[in-house]
């Protein structure tokens, strides 16, 4: 398996303190019954009540660029990443494998993650942010001349991640900026391919925006099932059945990746099926070890992983014929999933991502 040697991560990198409380626990302090997970934005005073309610058992990288820098490093690669708030804390989360840039503050990008056993028995997590500096999108200065001249010098590979929680009054804008950092990248390099990971967009202006702004500027997309519906929606898709909302979504997108719980799936313009059936069982495999160690595969161990446990492509998995139907012909591949009992749920999804873009 071929993978890529280089690769620079932006744009959110923060800290995930970690706390392992009863569901009821959790619910008495949001006032309400929860039912799956996801993320919220937290203000200050809020995010102060809650760092002192629970018992932080630990702390670890937290934000997609983060997570899938240190995947990409565990596998061999050479990485640039961002950390606008470059604390001496969330340096010490970054392997030496990885270069990082930010602004060197005292300041700190938290995320508190509540990992729950939720009333069906299954495992979520519940995210509560207070992260002003990727909500604002701010990227650090030394990061941009610097991610600039690492492409320059041959990186073929970029990740743009982090725009479902910018929120602020100039949103527009901070994609703007955004967008002219990632056209410098194409200019330095034009055989990048630059690989956008979608997240849980809680304002709809903003991820209309990105449509926009962003995406005609990425090679290839990742996103779970619900990101999938929501991006459709935006480019004005009606089917809203996975398979064909997918397929419509890749008449606008060279490359759809849409990774689930069970199985993950991709349509590809600039990957052949082969290889992208070996990208999209390299993540599965990251994310499997993930959750089951809570560490990052090395390659050898990924590999290993797959030649001993993974099942046939298409086989084994009810979507398989649907996904035929859908019209996903040689340009397309679905992938079951690894059968595992997780003993962590953050950050799966970066290190499926991770691997899968990798591949080449």
């Amino acid at each position: 398996m071929r993978i890529a040697r280089s690769c620079v991560f932006a744009f959110n990198s923060n800290m995930d303190l970690v706390a392992r409380p009863p569901l009821a626990e959790a619910e008495r302090f949001f006032g309400g019954r929860i039912t799956s997970g996801g993320e919220r934005e937290i203000h200050v005073a809020e995010a102060r009540r809650l760092h002192s309610a629970f018992e932080w058992e630990e702390v670890r990288m937290g934000g997609q660029a983060g997570n899938m820098a240190n995947a990409a490093a565990a596998l061999g690669v050479r990485c640039l990443a961002h950390a606008y708030n470059l604390s001496p804390g969330q340096r010490k989360l970054f392997p030496k494998g990885v270069e990082v840039s930010g602004r060197r503050t005292k300041a700190e990008s938290r995320h508190y993650v509540l990992e729950l056993v939720l009333r069906n028995g299954r495992r979520d997590r519940l995210i509560a942010s207070h992260d002003p500096a990727h909500a604002e999108l701010r990227i650090a200065r030394d990061f941009a001349s610097r991610s600039t001249g690492f492409i320059s010098a041959g990186c073929g590979r970029a990740v743009a991640s982090g725009f479902h929680i910018l929120n602020c009054d100039d949103a527009a804008g901070r994609l703007k900026a955004a967008a002219r950092l990632m056209r410098r990248w194409k200019a330095a390099n034009p055989a990048l391919r630059i690989h956008f990971e979608a997240g849980d967009f809680a304002r709809k202006a903003v991820l209309l925006d990105v449509v926009k702004t962003i995406l005609p500027l990425v090679d290839s997309i990742g996103m779970n099932e619900k990101e999938l519906c929501e991006f459709a929606a935006a480019f004005g898709i009606r089917e809203r059945h996975g398979f064909e909302a997918a397929r419509l979504l890749a008449e606008e997108i060279p490359e759809v990746v849409v990774h689930t719980a069970d199985y993950a799936f991709a349509y590809s313009r600039i990957r052949p099926v082969r290889t992208l059936e070996s990208a999209l069982r390299l993540g599965h495999a990251l994310s499997a070890h993930r959750a089951m160690t809570g560490g990052y595969a090395g390659l050898p161990d990924a590999e290993n992983m797959i030649a001993r446990k993974h099942p046939e492509c298409r086989a084994g998995c009810g979507a398989a014929e649907e996904f035929v139907e859908a019209g996903f012909g040689r340009h397309g591949v679905l992938v079951p999933s690894f059968e595992i009992r997780p003993k962590l749920t953050v950050g799966l999804g970066d290190s499926f991502a991770a691997g899968c873009f990798l591949v080449e």
